[in-house]
């Protein structure tokens, strides 16, 4: 007979039991065999509870072939029903043997749960599948395209990546897989991946399908030799069924049946493009312009009235990246008085470089008579074709107000340097006006504000503040931070806001405005909660700040991953209202994920 003293201790341990049999994490692969170049997918299950934080399993010896997404699994065992959260990704072996897929793991009431490791056994292609990718390769691939192979630091290279697809090679499915980053390059898009489309065309008496991936004008700003990150492609290819004993034989041309379907990833060569540093010394006015280039300044006219505007009009036309130029700053004469100048571009990529003009206006009012000069202005860019750095300029301008020939001069006096003229000294007088005192501030001799009304209103202040700033910091608590609190509370706003705009756009089916809000969403929270300047929000830039913040490299991989997720899950096949909420469920667990870790 059990004691009486014994049954609380019992009670506890059958509740501890109960508890820690609440959660069950377990793990399934498709396959537990596959050959190289295969892929294994791979469903992490939580029973029983709703996850906080998932962790995707280290897979040494494998890349990953998807992004980890999250859904949600109903069963039905007789009477009983069980609701699972999923956790899928795909996983591709690059090497032959037997290899190991470490544990997952989930956080969950604030405990972390660990599912199996995953043995997959990797064999090696046989002859007759080597065979098959071979063909599948010769009428499937991804062809890059660069104007030239050598350029020099800030000089233009036009990139095309296109498909080329024979019509005797089917395929079930396109789907991006891995995008070029074009990190240590300024970037014009020509062709947007958006805008892809196949079309026919002949090649060597035979038919193929061929589209624009992406075309990009590059300007390199660094020296060296950069390999161009590849453009890689995931499609499925359908074999007939019916010839099960080997299904790597098979002819092209038929189509009937019913079909197994072999994953098969297109990946574009690898290219390399060499960069050479500019010629040194550069010429202290040097503008940064890399290319060939003209250069006219011009006034819009040279007689003017006291007062009337004029506008000197500063325009470089040529063929480079005429968006980096920057305005000169002009030092203009005394007694000529300027604007906030304005940029005007016309600058075309259609003939694949970018060329055209980029025009400043400097608005600017003469409040003198007299003939005004201009200071010179000039350019200096580094041509390519000549390699060398060329200097143009436009001379002295000037223009005369009113009837006076009296030169003003190129440049604002400096103090204490060059003579002074007298016509100066003469616009300064009539420039001050005289003041007239207020005698209702004039106080009687001997007058002391001591004891005054506004000697005691004006001493009281710094209790008044001392007496605030000890509320605060009762209210608020030792340690507290308003600056870092309201940022916090700031980005939630503004992050739920835009969440929220995208669960409607969801519901409602707009799947444009949906991948618009969700993006804001999640560059709005990021920024504002790692404190990065919009500028400077990237991928890699947002993984650096999480690093430094006490995240581990994996997991801040994987916020880096949801980044990715809402720019290009727009362009995925499938059921576009799952995509949706896929990425929906993913922004949100990533953004409670920083928002845990961080603190307030």
């Amino acid at each position: 007979m059990v004691s009486k003293a014994w049954i609380p201790f019992i009670v506890m341990a059958l509740a501890s039991a109960a508890w820690a049999q609440e959660y069950r994490f377990a793990v399934e692969a498709d396959k537990t065999t596959v050959t190289l170049g295969g892929v294994v997918t791979l469903t992490y299950r939580l029973e029983g509870g709703n996850p906080t934080e998932f962790k995707e399993p280290q897979a040494q010896g494998f890349d990953y072939a998807s992004y980890v997404s999250q859904g949600m699994e109903m069963r039905q065992f007789g009477s009983r029903f069980t609701k699972a959260i999923t956790f899928s990704v795909s996983i591709k072996p690059k090497q032959v043997g037997t290899l190991v897929v470490q544990p997952a793991s989930v956080v969950v009431s604030g405990s972390r749960l660990e599912s199996d490791k995953i043995v997959i056994q990797v064999t090696d292609k046989g002859q007759a599948e080597k065979d098959f990718y071979a063909r599948i390769a010769q009428g499937l691939y991804i062809k890059v395209s660069l104007s030239k192979n050598t350029v020099y630091v800030g000089e233009q290279v036009r990139l095309t990546y296109t498909l080329y697809r024979n019509a005797s090679t089917p395929i079930a499915n396109l789907e991006y897989k891995t995008l070029p980053e074009y990190d240590g390059f300024w970037k014009e898009v020509l062709v947007d991946r958006q805008k892809f489309q196949l079309t026919d065309e002949l090649i060597n008496g035979e038919r193929y399908q061929t589209g624009i991936l992406e075309s990009v004008i590059l300007f390199p700003q660094k020296a060296g030799t950069f390999t161009l990150d590849p453009f890689v492609l995931h499609t499925r290819i359908p074999v007939p069924s019916r010839r099960r004993t080997n299904p790597f034989f098979f002819d092209f041309d038929d189509f009937f049946g019913s079909y197994n379907y072999l994953d098969y990833d297109i990946e574009s060569p690898i290219t390399k493009l060499t960069v050479n540093p500019l010629p040194q010394p550069q010429p202290s006015a040097f503008s940064g312009l890399v290319g060939k280039f003209s250069f006219t300044a011009a006034l819009s006219a040279q007689q003017v009235e006291v007062d009337d505007a004029i506008t000197l009009n500063a325009t470089v036309t040529g063929t480079g990246n005429l968006r980096m130029l920057n305005p000169w700053r002009l030092q203009l004469p005394l007694g000529l008085e300027d604007y906030p100048n304005k940029t005007h571009d016309n600058v075309s990529t259609k003939s694949g470089v970018m060329q055209g003009n980029r025009r400043f206006e400097y608005l600017m009012f003469p409040r003198r008579e007299g003939v005004f000069k201009l200071p010179e202005l000039s350019l200096c860019f580094f041509d390519v074709e000549t390699e060398k750095y060329i200097t143009l300029s436009s001379g002295i301008l000037s223009f005369q107000t009113g009837k006076s020939s009296e030169v003003v001069g190129t440049n604002a006096p400096t103090a204490g340097k060059g003579p002074v003229v007298k016509s100066d000294i003469a616009f300064i007088n009539n420039d001050i006006q005289y003041i007239i005192p207020d005698l209702s501030r004039l106080y009687p001799l001997g007058y002391s504000p001591f004891l005054s009304s506004s000697h005691i209103l004006w001493s009281s202040v710094p209790f008044i503040i001392l007496v605030m700033a000890i509320w605060l910091y009762r209210r608020y608590g030792p340690g507290q931070q308003l600056g870092p609190a309201y940022g916090m509370r700031h980005a939630l706003i503004l992050a739920k806001k835009h969440l929220d705009q995208a669960q409607k756009h969801m519901v409602s089916g707009r799947e444009n405005l949906f991948y618009d809000e969700v993006s804001k969403a999640l560059a709005t929270f990021l920024t504002q909660r790692l404190g990065l300047p919009a500028g400077e929000y990237s991928r890699d830039r947002v993984e650096q700040a999480l690093q430094e913040r006490g995240f581990t490299p994996p997991e801040a991989q994987a916020i880096g991953q949801v980044i990715d997720l809402c720019g290009f899950a727009r362009f995925a096949p499938g059921t576009k209202a799952l995509v949706m909420h896929d990425v929906f469920i993913q922004t949100s667990q990533a953004m409670a994920q920083i928002d845990q870790k961080l603190g307030a």
